[in-house]
């Protein structure tokens, strides 16, 4: 590169020698001297030559190629009109800078603008032509089109960039979100809206899929910066074909209002400004356990490499967290068994030696209480004289007070569920406010 613009800058000035007066311009010139003008004429690079003040004297064919300018358009002109607003003050300290020197001329690099708007990137060489006291005559410079590279590196940098930013995400939901005492929805919850944000995804959505149903609804909506969870069964609903996720493990919907198959029509309709979808299964131990959806306004969403490895990387997140969900859980229900057995124990070492059931309560009820969390025990009682029901012991958990309201007997019809599931030897549960 530097030995080509040296040849064309040593070109430029070789011609510029050969001029017969000022009146005269390149074009000008001895025709024996053709051939340099043809090889700057036909060189792909911008080759120009300004006077004293910055103003084009000479341009090449290639610049107006380049630049969709006309011969009138450029010629006269001043170079700080074709450099981009945020470079000027930078170009012109470059040109008072290079004043100073007489060798050693620097390249500088800079966007162009062309006559439609468009940014040229260019990395330009630059000689002083001076006369024989010194002074400064004109300019004559080389711009090798870097647009391609400059594109490239822009590219590269946001990519790394995103990246890095992929990375603090990651890291943070791997390490900080992953504690036993976080629960699986709170953990859900920071994972979409992380996700939504730093994909730049209009919604972020989770489903858990039960029994071949899709439930427990959880979705992050980057517009409103609101979490919605809807606990029903959503499967007909939007209509996806599980099958396909199992094997294909994605399923890409670039534009939802042209959907050959329609599979996602009822989605469609209610939410009429989402166009793309992107749907990832979540697999753990080879079983298709959830299904985490992208839902964007524009069509065609492009989904690169760096946004896909991302993603994956969520997957895996939200796989762990459930995988220790389940053990959580498996944890606690040992833990809730071997606290009830040894319950059972204790109750019927006391039933042993208690006199009466009021002793055998009042030792082991609150046993009992705190291994069910239960706020209250009540015993009653059926009296076999006038067959009433009535209570005659009862518990409260510290901190809250005992019923003191005036007691009074039941019939066996004022509980006629309770006495019915007991005549068949079956638990009643019920809400209070259900009952007649």
């Amino acid at each position: 590169l530097l030995i080509t613009i040296s040849l064309t800058v040593i070109v430029i000035v070789w011609i510029r020698k050969v001029k017969i007066s000022k009146s005269h311009t390149i074009e000008d010139a001895n025709p024996s001297y053709s051939q340099y003008k043809d090889l700057i004429q036909n060189a792909i690079d911008i080759i120009y030559e300004t006077d004293d003040e910055g103003n084009f004297t000479f341009v090449n064919d290639f610049t107006y190629q380049r630049l969709r300018v006309t011969k009138g358009e450029i010629i006269g002109q001043h170079y700080t009109k074709f450099i981009h607003e945020d470079y000027k003050e930078k170009l012109q300290g470059f040109y008072q800078d290079l004043k100073k020197r007489k060798h050693d001329f620097p390249t500088v690099e800079f966007p162009i603008v062309g006559k439609d708007g468009d940014i040229i990137w260019g990395s330009q060489k630059v000689i002083i032509n001076r006369d024989s006291e010194g002074k400064i005559t004109s300019y004559s410079g080389i711009i090798r089109d870097i647009t391609l590279l400059k594109n490239f590196e822009f590219q590269e940098k946001k990519r790394l960039s995103k990246v890095e930013e992929f990375n603090k995400i990651i890291n943070s939901l791997s390490t900080s979100q992953l504690s036993d005492c976080v629960k699986f929805n709170v953990v859900l919850k920071t994972i979409l809206e992380q996700t939504a944000k730093v994909t730049q995804t209009n919604i972020v959505s989770y489903w858990d899929l039960n029994n071949k149903q899709l439930e427990n609804y959880t979705s992050y909506n980057l517009d409103t910066q609101k979490i919605i969870q809807d606990k029903s069964n959503n499967s007909e609903f939007y209509n996806i074909d599980l099958e396909v996720l199992k094997t294909q493990k994605s399923v890409l919907i670039s534009d939802l209002k042209v959907e050959t198959l329609n599979s996602l029509k009822k989605y469609s309709e209610c939410h009429p400004e989402i166009h793309s979808l992107l749907l990832m299964s979540v697999m753990n131990n080879g079983k298709l356990i959830g299904v985490l959806c992208f839902a964007n306004k524009e069509s065609h969403r492009n989904w690169d490499n760096e946004d896909l490895t991302f993603i994956r990387s969520i997957i895996d997140i939200i796989s762990l967290r459930h995988e220790l969900e389940l053990r959580i859980d498996t944890e606690d229900k040992l833990n809730y068994k071997s606290q009830v057995w040894s319950l059972v124990s204790k109750c019927t070492q006391q039933f042993l030696v208690s006199k009466t059931p009021f002793e055998l309560f009042a030792e082991t009820f609150a046993s009992i209480g705190k291994a069910t969390g239960v706020d209250h025990i009540y015993y009653y009682e059926c009296d076999l004289n006038d067959g009433l029901i009535r209570q005659k012991y009862k518990w409260g958990k510290d901190g809250i007070p005992l019923q003191i309201s005036k007691l009074q007997p039941f019939t066996k019809e004022d509980l006629k569920e309770i006495v019915t599931a007991s005549e068949h030897k079956k638990p009643f549960v019920s809400h209070i406010k259900d009952l007649e």
